[in-house]
């Protein structure tokens, strides 16, 4: 995100990730814990809830007269000119969503942007998929671990076949 921001001139980078019907943030650059929260989005709402839903990259041309650009952050900058949002696709489905903002001094059009976020948002969603994969399979052997302890328990303490 730090790369994004100072190679690329992007500002309010953000990865939101489908939570329960909810794209929430997961992690972002230039956002405080309140902005985070507030920055939740409902699948089709706004531009980052309908690349979501579309799977497909939005571009808001210009922020300031465009409604589909919710500003839900409070983030607004007169410096800031576009936003791009772009989804987080793992085997045709949607995992979240990667949104920047082109400012006046981004270097690089629109077309260039939305290619280097697609790819970017590829391997994000590679990454947060794995990492998920993960978190839920240790959870699934935590359990089963607790699972196998109890029936070991309950064998082992069972007085009643001794004789």
């Amino acid at each position: 995100m730090k790369i994004l921001k100072n190679s690329l001139n992007l500002t309010n980078c953000s990865v939101h990730i489908l939570e329960d019907e909810e794209l929430n943030v997961f992690a972002s650059i230039e956002m405080t814990t309140i902005q985070k929260k507030l920055s939740s989005y409902k699948i089709g709402e706004g531009a980052t809830g309908m690349a979501a839903q579309s799977k497909e990259p939005i571009v808001i041309e210009n922020i300031h007269s465009d409604s589909l650009y919710l500003n839900k952050s409070g983030k607004k900058d007169f410096n800031n000119l576009s936003y791009v949002a772009v989804p987080l696709v793992v085997e045709d489905t949607t995992i979240g969503v990667l949104g920047a903002t082109i400012t006046k001094t981004t270097e690089i059009g629109f077309e260039d942007c939305v290619r280097i976020l697609t790819i970017i948002a590829s391997l994000f969603a590679q990454a947060i998929y794995s990492f998920q994969l993960n978190v839920n399979e240790k959870e699934r052997l935590k359990e089963l671990k607790l699972y196998y302890k109890m029936e070991w328990d309950s064998k082992v303490h069972n007085f009643g076949d001794i004789i």
